[in-house]
């Protein structure tokens, strides 16, 4: 680690494009090829930047990761190097089990909090999840509302 920059996840695309942050190798998770293309699966956020302007990216294949259409579909030409991981990706609660094993509130009390949350939120609003216990108390009361968009890195 040569330095620290504090900066919001969703601004380092841009940065790496002016070439403030410097990307000199890529490690990215990919799906095996198929027709001369990988997907990036899920994870497309600043990794496709990353990997344009990194000198070297190093790709882990892995089986378990799922194909998926548009912006996360990369030619295979851009990886310099490949390696094989077929370990199950992880599931939300081997990732954060203190979310999903943590002693919780009684339902009728994390239902009331869901409610509320939602009576704030408009049909047609778009949405930006972080990870906390408060966010599971209003996902089942989302579907009261209408055309919500969904902006996250939960998923």
């Amino acid at each position: 680690l040569s330095d620290y920059t504090p900066v919001s996840f969703s601004a380092i695309p841009r940065l790496i494009r002016e070439n403030k942050l410097r990307v000199d190798v890529a490690i990215i998770k990919v799906t095996k090829p198929h027709k001369g293309f990988v997907s990036l699966g899920m994870g497309v956020e600043c990794t496709k930047e990353a990997l344009h302007h990194a000198k070297i990216v190093i790709a882990e294949v892995n089986d378990h990761l799922p194909w998926t259409e548009g912006p996360s579909k990369i030619s295979i030409d851009h990886i310099h190097h490949w390696i094989r991981n077929d370990t199950p990706l992880l599931t939300s609660s081997q990732l954060w089990p203190q979310y999903f094993h943590a002693k919780t509130h009684d339902k009728s009390i994390t239902d009331a909090l869901g409610k509320n949350i939602v009576k704030e939120i408009p049909d047609g609003a778009t949405l930006k999840f972080g990870w906390s216990p408060t966010v599971f108390c209003a996902f089942p009361f989302l579907r009261l509302r209408k055309d919500l968009g969904l902006h996250t890195d939960v998923l």
